[in-house]
Formats: C-alpha cells, sequence, structure tokens
C-alpha cells in the first residue's frame, strides 16, 4: 500500500512538532475567548438610561427609620 508524501509530512509534523499544534490551538482558543468578552462587555454595558449605582435597587435600612 503506498501513501502519499502529504502524508508522510503530516505524520512527521504530529510526531515531531506537536507544540505547534497546541499553539496554533492556544491562539485560536485566545482570539475566541477575546471575542466572547468583548460581547460579553457589550451585553452589560451601561446605557445613558440605566442607573450605575447599586445603592438605587437596595432598600434603607430599618434603623434609619427609627432615628
Amino acid at each position: 500500500m503506498r501513501t502519499t508524501d502529504g502524508y508522510h509530512s503530516k505524520r512527521l509534523d504530529d510526531i515531531y512538532y506537536p507544540f505547534n499544534k497546541n499553539i496554533d490551538w492556544l491562539t485560536s482558543r485566545t482570539d475566541e475567548m477575546k471575542q466572547d468578552i468583548a460581547m460579553i462587555q457589550e451585553q452589560h454595558a451601561v446605557g445613558p438610561g440605566t442607573s450605575k449605582s447599586i445603592a438605587t435597587h437596595t432598600q434603607p435600612l430599618i434603623d434609619a427609620r427609627i432615628q
């Protein structure tokens, strides 16, 4: 059974240069994560009508009414 030189070349790359595959995978994963972070930041961006203060959503303390 004869195989092509491309197969042998790929196989040698897989054996002798495995770090290249890992670096390529990490690079593509990092790019995907950057896109995910940008999308999340856009979804949670504070608009002009949205309050930036967390205090507007909290109830006043009970002690404040006693005084």
